[in-house]
């Protein structure tokens, strides 16, 4: 999920939403992998934030990833909002973006849609082109 101030266009990305995208998929590429053991596991916390940029020596947890696939909602002004789903094919960032939908009327809100979509049910056929 991600907020805005701006106004969004159709066929045009905000700024901010094209950051939390690259954003996400780097934390995920770069996530470590987590012990089992509590104790364990936070050293390892306390490690990493001793270890800052130079935590490269940590095993991570999808070493063999190349998609990185992520699925956002995001909101901005005046009462808007669009679905995102991102991914790296082939070397390349690709995303899609559904059509801009209004929350200004809450009797038309898609807020069904919208949480079918972050709870990976989305209706019959596909929010995004």
């Amino acid at each position: 999920m991600s907020t805005h101030d701006s106004v969004g266009e159709n066929g045009a990305l905000l700024y901010g939403e094209l950051a939390a995208v690259v954003t996400i998929m780097y934390q995920r590429a770069s996530q470590p992998i987590l012990p089992e053991d509590e104790e364990e596991e936070a050293g390892m916390f306390e490690e990493l934030d001793n270890a800052g940029e130079e935590s490269d020596g940590f095993p991570r947890a999808f070493p063999t990833e190349q998609r990185f696939p992520v699925l956002m909602a995001s909101l901005f002004g005046p009462q808007h909002g669009r679905l995102i789903y991102a991914m790296v094919e082939g070397g390349r960032l690709v995303i899609h973006q559904s059509r801009i939908y209004s929350f200004e009327k809450e009797a038309t809100a898609p807020f069904d849609l919208f949480a079918r979509w972050l709870l990976s049910a989305p209706a019959e056929g596909p929010a995004c082109n």
